[in-house]
């Protein structure tokens, strides 16, 4: 869905609002003012900056998002969080990962009450001093980041029980984290050069109980937060490690499609394609002419834009999963809502899975599915064509 109904704040005993997966570009103003929530979870949705409105404050008169204790925003397109989040002054859950974060607001800290807070898969570069005052933190986690430096007084939180920052710039780890009752503790995937002498000072068997992490891309914690959401928190914690190691398939797969076919450069893909058997002379040897030339140009970019379609859709999926990821472009692309649309269209629902694939190339991969050019042209393409066209492209490579 998008929006968010009007209809929806006529619910004023709504406590808990969970719309994940939809395609939401907003959070109207009034949400936090007229409603008494306190979870809000849009994960996987199309959120951008202005999702928390900068007159959230004002607006409501300091009344906005006072019950709120747990916002989940991951997985959407937010670059930048509203220096109003310090209005859920009562907020101990925020998780944020996987959106495109780069510096975090210093008015964060006034949210005292955190006691969960997560930012895994983002750009942040800096943990702010100004959140030393966070003293209820029980997890903490910035994986896959590009923090290039972890504070002292991160040691002075004396609640937390996970701490996990592997995948980032980090090239010592403070001692003061010695100080933790650390029940997960992640680091890896960060350049390490060096120990502080305080850790070193404590012997060898110090620094091995430091050195001690989860090799896991993310460790679901037993027992840390003794809440109603702690088994939702690692079914997901589960499934980015899944989605994580399937985006390092998904790319590691590209680029072996790339390699496989010749080349990046559509030009240079067509001359470097193995040319099959049945344009010989009499003699055995390959007739390079136009129509071949064009063949092969064609059939590349149907290869490259099957590797792009298999990074967008992911792989392995049945006719149904394909059709039905392409009745999401689909959609999108079908503005007027008719149900239809041309060649232009159909080039740009490709361009958006990240297939650059020229017209002719199009018209060709219609024909070769059975769909007419000629009559897409005056009518244009409908939904069940579309998905056709989908499926026939992502299964010719997988």
């Amino acid at each position: 869905i998008d929006p968010i109904p009007d209809q929806l704040m006529l619910c004023r005993q709504l406590q808990k609002l969970f719309l994940d997966y939809n395609r939401l570009k907003a959070i109207p103003e009034h949400t936090f003012a007229k409603l008494p929530l306190c979870l809000v979870s849009l994960s996987y949705n199309q959120l951008d900056s202005s999702c928390i409105s900068e007159k959230l404050s004002a607006k409501a008169h300091g009344q906005a998002g006072r019950h709120v204790t747990a916002l989940i925003l991951e997985n959407n397109h937010i670059g930048k969080i509203s220096s109003t989040i310090d209005v859920f002054r009562r907020l101990k859950t925020f998780n944020f990962s996987c959106n495109q974060v780069r510096t975090l607001p210093l008015e964060l800290a006034d949210c005292f009450s955190l006691t969960d807070l997560q930012f895994d898969c983002n750009q942040v570069f800096q943990i702010p001093d100004e959140m030393k005052a966070l003293t209820n933190l029980v997890r903490l986690k910035f994986n896959d980041n590009v923090v290039t430096h972890l504070p002292h007084w991160v040691g002075n939180l004396s609640k937390l029980l996970h701490l996990a920052i592997g995948k980032n710039k980090l090239q010592y780890i403070p001692d003061s984290v010695t100080k933790l009752s650390l029940k997960v503790f992640t680091i890896d995937g960060n350049p390490l050069q060096s120990l502080e002498t305080g850790l070193l000072m404590d012997g060898s068997q110090a620094v091995v109980d430091y050195l001690t992490y989860n090799h896991s891309y993310d460790q679901p914690d037993q027992d840390v937060i003794l809440d109603g959401l702690e088994q939702r928190r690692q079914i997901n914690a589960k499934l980015n490690e899944y989605a994580y190691a399937a985006a390092n398939i998904d790319r590691n797969r590209l680029e072996a499609e790339y390699r496989k076919v010749g080349g990046r450069n559509i030009k240079e893909l067509s001359y470097n394609k193995i040319v099959g058997q049945d344009r010989t002379d009499s003699e055995g040897a390959v007739i390079v002419d136009d129509e071949m030339l064009q063949d092969v140009l064609r059939i590349a970019e149907r290869d490259l834009a099957a590797s792009a379609l298999s990074a967008f859709f992911g792989l392995g999926l049945t006719g149904d999963k394909v059709r039905w990821k392409a009745e999401e472009v689909f959609m999108e692309v079908d503005e007027d809502a008719s149900g239809y649309i041309d060649i232009e269209e159909l080039r740009q629902a490709f361009l958006q899975m990240n297939a650059d694939v020229s017209t002719e190339a199009l018209k060709w991969i219609m024909l070769s599915g059975g769909e007419d050019p000629e009559s897409a042209a005056k009518v244009g393409i409908p939904l069940r064509a579309f998905q056709d066209i989908c499926y026939n492209v992502y299964s010719s490579r997988n």
